[in-house]
């Protein structure tokens, strides 16, 4: 009569040891879960209040002063009042990349050929002004003049080659909240009518973050805006006084008392972005000077 008993006994034993050691082998399943996935990860921020105090301290008698800094290293970013200013020239930027997206999307291609007639040649800065009416000029001449000479038929041609409309459409849905196209290079009609073209550090900084991350068009495209910002010609501002053969991917603008620069710094050791805007400046000179000395501070500070 027992041993019915004691085998129920020793089944039910079983029984009990096994429910309570299972949680346990679920939990040793479950530990490699748990581990933390090794991915790349930024460097430490840095602590970049001494340089900014040293950044307001140069412009602090400076016309109305705004920029924006990205360090290309950490991401991490500074900006200094920024908002819709005249972008004078800068507006080009977003030109350029509407014009790379349209080729991108099959729309145009870089060897399309404009022809310039007598009425679109305009004056300011450029050389295809001096050019016969009726010579033909590819997408991508007229790109690299609009950006390196910042010639303005050049741009007027690509204006009404895409539309303005078009041009705004793509600045609203890439989210430049400060940007608008609102008149033609050298439209001074327009301009006295109170029509005019606007950015902000904020927006030019973004735009030049996605272009040096081949993240604006694509990396084919991006890399050819880097490729021609590096020929800019004019560098009398963020370059002035960096070291010699220091690449700059940049834009400039300057129209009556704005003055305007912005690009990609590529360091000896830390690459960054720098966009600055200045309006009713008193002289053109010493303000240059100072988009100059900006540069180099941070710089160095990036590059010791």
């Amino acid at each position: 009569m027992m041993r019915p008993f004691l085998f129920l006994v020793i089944l039910f034993f079983l029984f009990t040891c096994s429910c309570t050691f299972a949680p346990t082998q679920t939990a040793l399943h479950a530990t490699p879960a748990k581990q933390p996935v090794m991915t790349q990860s930024l460097p430490a921020s840095k602590d970049y209040s001494s340089m900014q105090a040293k950044i307001d301290k140069i412009i602090q008698d400076q016309a109305s002063f705004s920029y924006s800094f990205i360090d290309l290293t950490t991401e991490q970013e500074l900006t200094h009042r920024s908002h819709a200013m005249p972008s004078a020239s800068m507006i080009k930027m977003f030109i350029m990349a509407k014009v790379m997206q349209d080729i991108q999307d099959g729309k145009l291609s870089l060897d399309t050929r404009l022809t310039m007639y007598a009425e679109d040649k305009v004056g300011g800065a450029g050389t295809l002004q001096g050019c016969a009416s009726g010579s033909s000029f590819s997408i991508d001449t007229l790109l690299h003049k609009m950006i390196i000479e910042s010639d303005n038929t050049a741009t007027n041609m690509l204006i009404d080659r895409i539309g303005m409309d078009a041009v705004n459409t793509y600045i609203r849905q890439n989210g430049y909240h400060d940007t608008v196209l609102q008149r033609k290079m050298m439209d001074l009609a327009s301009l006295s009518a109170g029509k005019d073209n606007f950015t902000s550090t904020r927006d030019l900084a973004k735009l030049f973050h996605h272009i040096y991350r081949q993240t604006c068009v694509s990396p084919q495209y991006d890399a050819q805006m880097i490729d021609i910002l590096l020929q800019q010609e004019d560098t009398d501002k963020i370059p002035l006084y960096l070291p010699p053969n220091t690449k700059v991917a940049h834009k400039t603008g300057e129209i009556n008392c704005v003055l305007n620069d912005g690009g990609i710094i590529y360091g000896s050791q830390n690459d960054f972005i720098l966009v600055l805007m200045s309006e009713d400046s008193y002289s053109l000179c010493e303000t240059k000077s100072c988009m100059g000395r900006v540069s180099r501070l941070i710089y160095d500070e990036l590059n010791p």
